[in-house]
């Protein structure tokens, strides 16, 4: 039986075996309130190629106490799919274009973000052939800017790192499904091998989206344009996705994201299983997306194969 302990999604995580956290905290009108009212908000960053935009999910009753409410115009949020959203990019907060060049880094994944009582964290991983790189942007970050610290760098030991950096009061849920669509895992004259699994990096609503694929055979003769090699060792590439099923899935209303802590895919013949993590709210949002863009694409077939709370033991 196919538990969360078993999954592709746990098999997976560590591949990446370095890991950095990062906070920031400058007393910006968001970071106060959240002090203020002691909240929490988990957010979704997404670099376009002209900027990075940064978005916070509340919950659809957020709005009740009249503060709240105020606050939520303020930042222009929108309410949709029972949510509320509060949006800004880096021509209105600078400090969030430092972020155009951490996502450029080959390998590295902004796993997850979230503000909390008043600070920002984030949480990333990445190969240990870019720790140069990746030391090289932290000194000069701190440097140039005092108000991101460095929470840690260590390596990666697996899904519980990811535990443990998660809110304690977010309920995480578990989703594993099935999409069937014979075009899946062609990339022009390019195949993907089957049992090849490939991690999300960051989704754009250009379609201009990154991977890191773990190919199940070598592939560089044959990879189309676009692709940077990880790892001699085991077929680790980054490169982009072209996938307008995924795309769709990705966002629930024009423009806005749905919330994904982790997501992997592995490539069969004429199919892919999707595993990912996600907050409790965001996996509702994601079933009902699910059933619009399943009849959106002909010939795309849907099995719903696992959905719980997601709390892996060692």
């Amino acid at each position: 039986m196919r538990t969360i302990a078993t999954s592709m999604l746990v098999e997976n995580y560590g591949r990446l075996s370095r890991r950095i956290v990062l906070s920031y905290s400058a007393d910006k009108p968001i970071e106060k309130f959240s002090r203020r009212f002691s909240i929490s908000s988990p957010i979704s960053i997404l670099k376009k190629s002209d900027r990075i935009s940064a978005f916070y999910y509340f919950p659809g009753d957020f709005a009740k106490d009249r503060e709240k409410e105020i606050f939520l115009k303020q930042f222009k949020a929108r309410m949709s799919e029972g949510l509320w959203t509060a949006y800004t990019d880096s021509r209105a907060e600078p400090e969030l274009s430092y972020f155009t060049n951490l996502m450029d880094i080959p390998s590295l994944i902004i796993e997850d973000s979230q503000l909390k009582n008043g600070t920002h964290y984030f949480s990333a991983k990445f190969d240990e052939n870019y720790s140069t790189q990746v030391s090289e942007f932290l000194l000069d970050l701190i440097d140039r800017d005092g108000n991101f610290q460095i929470e840690e760098i260590s390596e990666n030991r697996g899904i519980q790192d990811l535990q443990r950096f998660i809110h304690p009061e977010r309920s995480m849920w578990f989703i594993r499904i099935i999409l069937t669509l014979p075009s899946y895992g062609n990339m022009g004259k390019f195949r993907i091998p089957p049992e090849s699994v490939m991690e999300v990096k960051h989704i754009s609503s250009n379609g201009d989206s990154r991977a890191v694929f773990y190919f199940s055979d070598d592939v560089e003769s044959v990879l189309p344009k676009g692709f940077v090699r990880i790892s001699d060792m085991d077929n680790v590439y980054e490169g982009p996705v072209k996938d307008q099923v995924l795309h769709s899935l990705m966002f629930y209303s024009t423009g806005i994201p749905l919330k994904t802590v982790s997501l992997f895919q592995r490539f069969q013949e004429d199919s892919i299983l999707m595993e990912m993590v996600m907050d409790r709210w965001s996996s509702v949002v994601f079933l009902k997306c699910l059933n619009r863009v399943s009849r959106r694409f002909d010939g795309l077939k849907v099995a719903i194969d696992t959905v719980q709370e997601f709390k892996f033991q060692n």
